[in-house]
């Protein structure tokens, strides 16, 4: 099986830009995502999203991208979200 190559826009999650003194004291600029506003999980290991993946139908002829992989929901998350 090939290597897949992925990037997430963390900016897509409700989230908050904040900075903060690194352990040096120098600023850290970083980004601050809620759990429970994101539907992030905390499991034994570490905390997790639950993400699906689906081939692109209709693909550009010169991109290297196959899938378009979005966060999954369960059936009551997804009809309590609004447009």
């Amino acid at each position: 099986m090939e290597n897949a190559s992925i990037k997430m826009n963390l900016s897509a999650f409700v989230h908050v830009i904040t900075s903060m003194k690194g352990k040096n004291g120098n600023p850290v600029e970083g980004i601050f995502i809620p759990f429970e506003k994101n539907n992030i999980f905390k499991g034994t290991k570490g905390m997790y999203i639950d993400l699906v993946g689906f081939p692109i139908r209709n693909k550009n002829t010169d991109s290297r991208d196959t899938h378009i992989i979005k966060q999954s929901f369960t059936k009551e998350v997804r009809e309590a979200m609004t447009k």
